[in-house]
């Protein structure tokens, strides 16, 4: 998770001096735009709890996402409303032994969300919009597994309530009138999330 961290500060860097390096003209947050973002996110417990079996042999480990994907349309000067989507897979495979036979197992998590979002728009920069954003919608996760191992019982769950809710912190970074980066931390999917963003 750590290598993850590591790499998602890089991009964020790496993006935040690209941006302020450049001559922005576009107004950063208008009523009435139209915001469409795509990200990858850093930091999941799910896919964490999958991590518990490296201990075990010739542990294996995979995942995609989270991947956000989101949408806002500016109601107000202040506020906007949209919707996020996000998906995630997680798969852990490992061996296990008993009476002398070796036996491999799988496990795997898939996540998505299709939330409802309302965004407070706090900056006044010509580059910067800053961001507080909360959500709420459909939330599910499917856990399922393929164990070899006969003491081992088979995981087939989903989210029984499957409510979501997210509050993040978050800021757009425009280096032309329609393109720019986005960043943001909080509870969602993913503890930090970072993509690319445009307006129109």
């Amino acid at each position: 998770m750590f290598k993850h961290l590591k790499t998602g500060m890089l991009i964020v860097t790496t993006a935040s001096t690209l941006l302020f390096s450049g001559n922005a003209v576009s107004q950063a947050y208008q009523i009435e735009s139209n915001n469409v973002s795509f990200g990858y996110g850093f930091g999941n417990f799910g896919n964490a709890v999958l991590n518990t079996y490296e201990t075990n042999t010739n542990y294996n480990y995979s995942s995609t996402g989270p991947l956000f994907l989101k949408y806002e349309y500016g109601i107000s000067e202040k506020f906007g409303i949209g919707l996020n989507f996000s998906y995630l897979t997680g798969v852990a495979g490992f061996n296990s032994e008993l009476n002398g036979t070796t036996y491999y197992n799988e496990i795997s998590r898939t996540g998505y969300n299709i939330m409802l979002r309302f965004n407070w728009h706090f900056g006044e920069n010509d580059i910067v919009d800053p961001y507080f954003g909360i959500a709420a919608g459909f939330r599910n996760n499917i856990w399922e597994s393929d164990f070899g191992d006969p003491n081992l019982e088979d995981l087939n769950i989903e989210t029984i309530f499957p409510l979501g809710l997210e509050a993040t912190f978050g800021a757009r970074f425009f280096i032309t009138d329609y393109l720019g980066a986005y960043i943001e931390v909080g509870l969602a999917r993913a503890i930090a999330q970072v993509g690319i963003t445009t307006t129109f």
